[in-house]
């Protein structure tokens, strides 16, 4: 091989690491930033699961209220 010919060879491969290396770094930038965006999701998915929970709780305690309601009317119903 001749001078000729490897210069623009080097020339080449010296631009395709330099490619490679940007979007090397473009990559890693990209997924870092999916990752941040997932932790964000899951911390508002988890508190929305807080708030269904606690309202759910709010519900059940209604709920169970109902069957001592129920005697109370009839308790009622019987004095009347």
């Amino acid at each position: 091989m001749t001078v000729e010919t490897l210069v623009p060879l080097i020339g080449t491969v010296i631009t395709g690491l330099v490619t490679l290396t940007g979007v090397i770094i473009t990559n890693k930038a990209s997924g870092d930033k999916i990752q941040a965006d997932m932790k964000i999701h899951q911390a508002v998915i988890e508190n929305e699961l807080k708030n269904i929970e606690r309202r759910l709780d709010e519900n059940e305690e209604l709920v169970n209220q109902v069957p001592r309601i129920d005697e109370r009317v009839r308790n009622l119903e019987k004095r009347f």
